[in-house]
């Protein structure tokens, strides 16, 4: 492809992308206020009432597989939520509470907790935020219950 003809392929799938970016934010026109290229992030399309625990997803990810569902949040249990707890606790240093958040966003993801999930994105955007950490310790505290409540 010619180097013109490819720089407006480029030109025109931006502007399309900008296109749908427009409308996702509600912009009357049609048209972007600030062009914004890339995907939205869990912090700017929170999950509307997240679930602390959707076991019913786990089970149909785990294939029905009981076993692995009880080791994996055994796993979640024993593993990421100390490390979540450091995080609440301020021990996690500022500049490295973005990369703590996102490893537990992932986990939480993984084994359905919904809740921690958007949490954590909130604070892996917003890592300097420390009036998140309560909700976040709440959260952990509300998932535990439900892993150990199983």
């Amino acid at each position: 492809m010619h180097t013109r003809k490819r720089s407006r392929v480029i030109r025109a799938f931006n502007s399309l992308c900008d296109g749908v970016n427009a409308v996702r934010e509600g912009s009357a026109t049609g048209r972007p206020e600030t062009t914004r290229r890339g995907p939205r992030t869990a912090a700017e399309n929170p999950i509307p009432n997240p679930p602390i625990l959707d076991l019913d997803d786990l089970r149909a990810r785990a294939g029905g597989d009981a076993a692995l569902v009880g080791e994996l949040l055994a796993l979640f249990a024993a593993e990421i939520l100390p490390e979540a707890r450091r995080l609440v606790a301020g021990e996690v240093a500022p500049e490295d509470r973005s990369a703590a958040a996102h490893r537990l966003r992932g986990a939480a993801l993984a084994i359905g907790g919904g809740e921690v999930a958007t949490l954590a994105a909130l604070v892996e955007a917003e890592p300097g935020d420390e009036a998140l950490l309560p909700a976040l310790g709440a959260a952990l505290d509300r998932i535990g219950s439900a892993i150990a409540g199983r």
